[in-house]
């Protein structure tokens, strides 16, 4: 019995778009049983078509970006504290994203900062009665009232991210290119009920995939990011982006 013609054996062999025919000659000589498809690349349908196992894989908050885009509503939140602002009067005026990349965060302003947000004086460790600082939507500014000169203070605020942590490293890092994508909360019902119905149509769409393999549930990879979009926390472990209003 020839190698080829030896049965298949528990091997899963990655694809490459653009790479078929190696990926074709390789799953010939080593008797893969399964084809899979990873983040950044697709099953060609030449591959998919061969008579293996499909593993296919999926991540559901990142799988419609078009819904992404039009219902920002719906996209995930993280707590992020403002730079500290040294008040040199008792009016001190703090922009919560200064510091921040603007390319990945906006302030939410689907939520009411006077539940949500959080003025701190850092000098004391005091916080601020929400009655003494109001939010400025014309500037994305935070007002505080009574500040002591020469104290520092601060604003635990909510940014509603617009570009995904793992396509921004994927961006940045590995120099991947296409749009910015957006990751959705699934928390929301309105928002859960869409993903199960678009995932739905994925599977009629893909009926040589014999295995999903998801990834990214919800979220991972806490990465907070500067203003010049350098990484200024890590914590590829935690969960601080998993920040959710969802009732």
């Amino acid at each position: 019995m020839s190698k080829i013609d030896q049965p298949k054996g528990h091997m899963t062999l990655p694809v490459e778009v653009g790479q078929e025919e190696v990926v074709l000659d390789l799953y010939k000589k080593w008797q893969a049983d399964a084809l899979r498809d990873s983040d950044g690349t697709s099953m060609p349908d030449s591959l998919a078509e061969q008579d293996s196992d499909i593993y296919s894989v999926m991540c559901l908050v990142r799988a419609d970006q078009k819904y992404a885009y039009d219902n920002p509503q719906y996209l995930h939140r993280k707590y992020l504290m403002s730079f500290p602002v040294t008040a040199m009067s008792e009016t001190v005026s703090i922009s919560p994203l200064d510091g921040y990349s603007k390319d990945k965060y906006e302030l939410d302003d689907d939520s009411d900062p006077k539940q949500w947000w959080e003025v701190r004086n850092r000098t004391t460790n005091q916080v601020i009665d929400v009655q003494h600082w109001d939010v400025c939507a014309d500037t994305n500014t935070v007002q505080v009232y009574q500040a002591v000169p020469y104290h520092e203070y601060t604003v635990t605020f909510l940014a509603r991210q617009v570009w995904d942590s793992v396509s921004m490293y994927n961006a940045l890092t590995n120099d991947w290119e296409g749009p910015r994508i957006r990751s959705l909360d699934p928390y929301h019902p309105e928002c859960r009920s869409h993903l199960l119905n678009h995932f739905q149509t994925w599977l009629d769409e893909h009926p040589n995939t014999t295995v999903v393999r998801f990834t990214t549930f919800a979220f991972l990879f806490v990465i907070d990011t500067g203003e010049k979009n350098q990484d200024i926390y890590r914590d590829w472990t935690g969960y601080g982006e998993t920040v959710s209003l969802a009732p």
